[in-house]
């Protein structure tokens, strides 16, 4: 009656474990259990035969590998794709390793509670979850599936929060503005529709209240914030971002565009100000970095 449950936490360990010595005790343990309880035709243990076959002891020898290609190839095993997603909902988006997060979030393709948990109080939470959710938006665009339009005005609320109670800020921030800037690539690579404003998620009871902006001018605020971040990644993941914001939402010079540029003529003009008389050493590489990811459509406006 258990031969379920163990095949489920087997197949779990030996494919996301981030031990190798584990990963393949749990592959030994399972092919063990084929061998006695399951074989072609049985259904003792679900797809035993393939999952065996496909997770052996040399396929599991590297993290990346069990992670991206031997666990696509399981995980469309109805009987294993919940508890895969489960497991990386509850343990693997939220791990406290460096390259963890980024590689669960590469796996996983379902909202889950992730983006509930872009605003979480616990900051690996909130970093696992905001590029679990961003490789959800790309993997779904990728697959040409459409992202159905109230997940997106969620997404889009989940980044105005963001902004709203200053999670850029404190501990962790660094990690927060490089997720975030990767999740606004991503919103940009689907083609997000972007609402005029969205209603301030801010319940408290000051009496006052900051204006709610539009939606394209708070994502352009925020790139530029972190294009202006001494560090070089967050730096080159929001020139990543001013690439794929331009491609999709500076296609034409509109009023809601110069109004965000500072009153300046464009895009163009406002980086090259802070290029050339930016007293800040960062700022300046930030905004040169900038210049040279813009659409060919935005550098014809000049």
């Amino acid at each position: 009656p258990y031969i379920q449950q163990l095949a489920e936490c087997l197949t779990t360990m030996c494919l996301f474990d981030r031990e190798v010595n584990c990963r393949r005790a749990a592959a030994a343990a399972f092919q063990e259990i084929v061998g006695r309880q399951g074989g072609p035709g049985c259904s003792n243990m679900p797809h035993g035969i393939e999952i065996v076959t496909t997770a052996d002891y040399f396929s599991l020898g590297n993290r990346k590998d069990s992670y991206l290609t031997i666990a696509t190839q399981i995980t469309p095993f109805p009987e294993y794709t919940k508890v895969f997603i489960g497991s990386f909902t509850a343990k693997k988006v939220s791990s406290l390793g460096s390259s963890h997060p980024q590689i669960s979030g590469s796996v996983s393709w379902e909202k889950c509670s992730l983006i509930e948990d872009c605003t979480s109080s616990r900051v690996h939470n909130r970093h696992g979850s905001l590029l679990g959710v961003a490789e959800i938006i790309r993997g779904l665009s990728a697959a040409k599936l459409a992202i159905p339009e109230a997940i997106q005005i969620e997404i889009l609320r989940t980044i105005q929060t963001i902004e709203e109670k200053r999670l850029f800020r404190g501990r962790g921030g660094e990690m927060i503005r490089e997720a975030v800037c990767l999740l606004i690539e991503s919103i940009c690579f689907s083609r997000f529709r972007l609402p005029a404003s969205l209603a301030s998620n801010d319940s408290s009871s000051t009496p006052f209240k900051r204006k709610s902006k539009s939606i394209k001018v708070l994502l352009q605020e925020m790139i530029n914030e972190n294009l202006k971040n001494p560090n070089e990644d967050i730096q080159f993941a929001a020139a990543r971002c001013v690439r794929q914001f331009s491609l999709r939402y500076h296609s034409t010079r509109t009023p809601s565009l110069c109004a965000l540029c500072k009153s300046l003529n464009g895009v163009i003009e406002f980086y090259m100000k802070h290029v050339t008389s930016d007293p800040n050493p960062a700022s300046r590489r930030g905004y040169t970095l900038a210049l040279g990811a813009l659409s060919p459509a935005v550098l014809q406006l000049r």
